[in-house]
């Protein structure tokens, strides 16, 4: 069993992948064969065009194109194996995420070289991917601004004084400390949170205060009298 119905099976017994759109090709000598997932990963209905190397490779985004064309000639050369991860843009000038496997088998019928594989959609992947990635991003920014509001909100209490004047309480100490805004809001809370009566609060706002340096004493000298 060779070509497409080989492939055909690799793809089926691949359950990770099922839930994927999974392509195959084959390519020997001057002709070239796709599934019908193929055809719809490059955007084209099956038949639609005659597929080539050369159609394929023009669909691979331009910054990947080289090193993809790298591995296909090398394939093309003899026995190897290639896997690749890259950009295609399909007909309808869509970007996908695709993981293409495949290998070379040196000659087959008529000595010209036979190239196959499966080309993996990972597009939904890495969607997912970037939406998750994104919403912790959020998150993180949303709990950071809703600790500095509370500790901005503590400082107003304990201070008497305007947002603007507690914010810049932190922002002060911040860098006279070179600890992040949000890490001294976090403590400032924890502190209130494990003592609600404010006890604590005058001695985290003495470590914000710059430090001023020790006196040298001064040797052999009586002060005046």
């Amino acid at each position: 069993m060779s070509g497409l119905n080989f492939l055909d099976n690799i793809a089926a017994a691949s359950e990770p992948w099922q839930s994927f759109l999974v392509g195959v090709f084959h390519h020997e000598g001057q002709r070239m064969r796709w599934s019908e997932e193929t055809y719809k990963l490059f955007g084209f209905t099956p038949g639609e065009v005659v597929p080539t190397p050369a159609l394929m490779l023009s669909h691979v985004h331009p910054l990947d194109r080289v090193a993809v064309e790298r591995l296909w000639m090398r394939a093309s050369l003899g026995a190897a194996q290639f896997c690749a991860a890259f950009r295609l843009i399909d007909a309808l000038g869509l970007e996908r995420r695709v993981l293409m496997y495949g290998q070379g088998l040196g000659p087959g019928q008529g000595d010209f070289p036979v190239v196959q594989g499966c080309l993996f959609d990972l597009t939904n992947l890495f969607d997912r991917e970037l939406r998750r990635t994104t919403r912790e991003a959020v998150l993180r920014a949303t709990r950071s601004h809703e600790s500095v509001d509370k500790a901005v909100g503590i400082l107003m209490c304990h201070l008497g004084s305007t947002a603007d004047a507690a914010l810049r309480v932190l922002m002060t100490g911040s860098s006279h400390t070179n600890i992040k805004v949000r890490e001294l809001a976090d403590e400032l809370v924890h502190i209130v949170e494990a003592n609600p009566s404010g006890r604590g609060i005058d001695a985290f706002l003495k470590t914000l205060r710059p430090q001023r340096p020790a006196q040298p004493r001064l040797q052999g000298r009586h002060p005046p009298v």
